[in-house]
């Protein structure tokens, strides 16, 4: 069972091969910390700030980096 924060990210990803049951503390972690980088980047982009800004432009490399970091370790 996953939590509300977890729920967007983990639903993309349980439909891959590996089941957010059978994660890691780790990869379950890292879930939470992608799901909480993609809502502070939808509550940036919401507040005006537009997708050429500094701060919008820095959560989404933050989010790109955990998102690699998360795949690598689910597959290896």
């Amino acid at each position: 069972m996953t939590t509300g924060i977890e729920a967007g990210f983990v639903a993309e990803a349980e439909s891959k091969s590996l089941s957010a049951g059978s994660w890691t503390p780790f990869l379950r972690d890292l879930a939470e910390e992608i799901d909480e980088l993609r809502k502070e980047m939808e509550q940036t982009y919401e507040q005006g700030s537009g997708f050429q800004s500094e701060h919008l432009l820095a959560i989404s490399q933050k989010l790109d980096l955990k998102i690699n970091e998360f795949l690598h370790h689910r597959l290896s």
